[in-house]
């Protein structure tokens, strides 16, 4: 009996544990992998988003003289007026501490395209290497969303042509930004974190450890 209640306790935590949501997309044409991880925080409706670009083995069109990992974007739901964003960290100082509404193009951040955000590259350089063991860059952002993932508008609808991540790359030999590289839409599903499958496990460690006990008894 104590068995049960244990393990029936343990399964209950799992089930109320906050839920996060993941998955990673290679762009073929660059061989950049994209990836984003949303967990749920203490705060209704708000959630944590890493946005990780792994460019490590990018392959641009520039052989001679490498692309740099310029201006971010970040696209989540339909409309920017569905969600709101603030920037918690990036890979380095080098990148504004607010996003501007809107996507890239050719310029940078251009103040539009629906849905999307931009962090924009300030720093003095041409940005983060690309194409190289260890050019692995993760950005975090805290994301508000009044629906929550399953509302009309909401961060996980189940359209995931509204979830999108790109970045503009910036040519050593000229000095300007080249054209976006976007990836496909990203399909997020739900998975357990961490930490509540240790829970889990602790749970069951524990109904096996009292069970033991009972037994020597």
């Amino acid at each position: 009996m104590l068995k049960q209640t244990l393990l029936l306790t343990g399964v209950a935590l799992l089930a109320a544990a906050p839920a996060a949501y993941a998955d990673s997309v290679t762009d073929t044409g660059d061989n950049v992998t994209y990836s984003l991880n949303y967990t749920t925080t203490g705060t209704a409706n708000t959630f944590d988003v890493y946005l990780t670009i792994d460019a490590s083995a990018y392959d641009g069109s520039s052989k001679v003289y490498p692309d740099f990992l310029n201006d971010v974007g970040l696209q989540l739901a339909a409309s920017d007026s569905d969600y709101t964003v603030q920037v918690l960290s990036a890979p380095t100082g080098d990148y504004a501490s607010t996003l501007v509404d809107g996507g890239l193009s050719s310029t940078g951040c251009n103040a539009s395209g629906s849905g999307f955000y931009c962090l924009a590259y300030t720093g003095s350089g041409l940005g983060l290497p690309t194409g190289s063991a260890g050019d692995v860059y993760t950005f975090e952002f805290a994301v508000t969303d009044p629906n929550g993932f399953g509302g009309a508008h909401g961060l996980y609808t189940g359209d995931q042509s509204n979830v999108e991540a790109n970045y503009e790359w910036l040519n050593t030999k000229t000095g300007a930004l080249g054209s976006q590289k976007d990836n496909d839409p990203i399909t997020l599903s739900p998975a357990p974190e961490p930490s509540s499958l240790a829970l889990l496990g602790t749970s069951i460690l524990g109904a096996a450890g009292a069970l033991r006990r009972r037994w020597k008894s």
